[in-house]
C-alpha cells in the first residue's frame, strides 16, 4: 500500500510543492497529498485540510522566508504533530534562527538548504536536491530501493569515512557525493568512474580519480551494512595500498 505524504506549503512556494510533488510521483510507493489539487465541492478548506493531515503517513512542510509566519502552515505543523504524524521539515537555511513553535532550530533539521535570491534557478536546483535527498530516506526507511538507484541516491546527505593505515586510524569527514563527485567540506576532491551497484548482492564498487594534476586513482568495493547509512569494505590504489574503509552517515 502506498505511504501518503502530506505536502503543507505557502501559495507563494508553488514551485517548491510541485518540484517535491513530483519525485513523490516518480515513486509507485507514494503519493502526494495535496489540498489545493482536491476539488471536492461544498466541502469546507479546512475540513479538507484535516481530512488530509489524518489520512496521511508523512508530513512535509516547505518552511521558507515566505512561510515562516503562515497561519495555515503553523495550524497545520499543530494538528499534525497532535496526531503523532511523522514530520520531516524541508528548511530554507536563512529562517533557522527565525523559527518558533513546534518546530525550531534545536530540532535535527537534516534537510535543509540555503536560499539565493540572486538566483532562483541555483535555488531551485538546491532545494530540489535535498528534496530528493528526503524521499530517498523514507524509501530506505520503508525498505522500498529509489525507483532510480545512483550512487547519490546511497549516499544522501553527509557522510564520514573511517579507515585504517599502516595500522593508524584515520576521520575523513563532512564528506558528500553529489552528481557523482565526491566533496569533502564541500571542496571537489574527485569525480566518480565505473559504478557498479547490486542491491541483491549487496555491493557497491566505484572509482574515485584526481582532478587536473592529481592523477589519482582510488578504488572503493563496499558491502552494504545499512542501506543508505553504512557500508564497510575495502580501499585501494593501483599500487595496490589497501586499506580497510567504513562510511556512516552523519545527517
Amino acid at each position: 500500500m502506498a505511504k501518503k505524504i502530506f505536502i503543507s506549503y505557502s501559495d507563494k512556494d508553488k514551485g517548491k510543492m510541485r518540484s517535491l510533488e513530483k519525485l513523490i510521483k516518480n515513486q509507485n510507493f507514494l503519493q502526494a497529498i495535496i489540498v489545493a489539487d482536491n476539488r471536492s465541492k461544498l466541502e469546507l478548506l479546512s475540513t479538507k485540510v484535516k481530512n488530509g493531515i489524518e489520512a496521511c503517513d508523512y508530513f512535509i512542510p516547505i518552511l521558507t522566508n515566505k512561510s515562516i509566519n503562515t497561519q495555515w502552515i503553523n495550524q497545520e505543523i499543530g494538528y499534525a504533530i497532535a496526531l503523532k504524524k511523522e514530520i520531516y521539515p524541508i528548511v530554507q537555511g536563512q529562517v533557522m534562527n527565525k523559527l518558533r513553535g513546534f518546530i525550531h532550530k534545536q530540532l535535527d533539521l537534516s534537510y535543509s538548504y540555503q536560499g539565493n535570491l540572486l538566483s532562483p534557478h541555483s535555488e531551485a536546483s538546491k532545494f530540489r536536491s535535498k528534496a530528493k535527498v528526503l524521499i530517498d530516506d523514507i524509501l530506505i526507511e520503508n525498505e522500498k530501493k529509489p525507483k532510480d538507484v545512483t550512487l547519490d541516491s546511497l549516499f544522501p546527505g553527509t557522510w564520514e569515512s573511517e579507515y585504517v593505515l599502516k595500522g593508524v586510524k584515520s576521520i575523513e569527514k563532512d564528506i558528500q557525493i553529489r552528481d557523482n563527485e565526491f566533496y569533502v567540506s564541500d571542496v571537489r576532491w574527485f569525480d566518480i568512474r565505473d559504478i557498479h551497484i547490486n542491491l541483491t548482492k549487496g555491493t557497491i564498487k566505484f572509482k574515485k580519480e584526481g582532478l587536473g594534476n592529481d592523477h589519482r586513482q582510488v578504488f572503493n568495493e563496499l558491502n552494504i551494512l545499512e542501506l543508505g547509512k553504512r557500508y564497510k569494505g575495502t580501499e585501494f590504489d593501483k599500487e595496490s595500498n589497501l586499506i580497510d574503509i567504513t562510511y556512516y552517515r552523519v545527517s
